[in-house]
């Protein structure tokens, strides 16, 4: 009878029959080692002397928290764009009308961020692990606050510059 060897990675006591010494390596490319860090099992098949190899999954990224980053971004970009129109129409008064409608932009972008960022910071929570981007998710709502603050700022600076004309 042939002498046995345990293969690589398989539970103690799972041996095969085959050469001594390490396993001839068939010829094509080699699986790669599991390089995510996490923990990858083998778990022999009863009855024959194969074994199934089970990898680990690396979390998914979560899709609302990108979400509410870009969108508190946004809300960031079009509220400075508020403030501007304010101060450039101003005094020919048509800044606070143009500024009024960048701002309504802006506060649904900022109010969106904040609330995608809420739903995302949640979904994070409760996956225990399957999703990834709870920074992410945080940031989104702080930029999307941040966008509203400075909408509001904008709208004031117009009105400042409209009745100083």
């Amino acid at each position: 009878m042939p002498p046995v060897q345990q293969y690589p990675g398989a539970p103690a006591g799972y041996y095969a029959p085959g050469p001594a010494g390490p396993l001839p390596r068939p010829p094509g490319p080699q699986p790669r080692p599991d390089t995510r860090g996490g923990p990858v099992r083998v778990e022999p098949v009863p009855g024959t002397e194969f074994g199934l190899a089970i990898g680990s999954i690396p979390p998914t990224f979560s899709g609302q928290a990108t979400g509410s980053l870009v969108a508190g971004i946004g809300s960031i970009a079009v509220s400075l764009a508020v403030g501007c129109f304010g101060i450039v129409g101003g005094p020919d008064g048509w800044g606070v009308l143009v500024s009024g409608a960048f701002a309504i932009l802006a506060g649904l972008l900022g109010l969106a961020a904040v609330g995608l960022g809420l739903v995302a910071v949640r979904l994070i929570k409760a996956s225990r692990g399957r999703f990834a981007g709870r920074g992410v998710a945080i940031s989104g709502i702080v930029c999307g606050g941040t966008g509203v603050v400075l909408t509001a700022g904008g709208m004031l600076i117009a009105l400042a510059a409209t009745v100083a004309a």
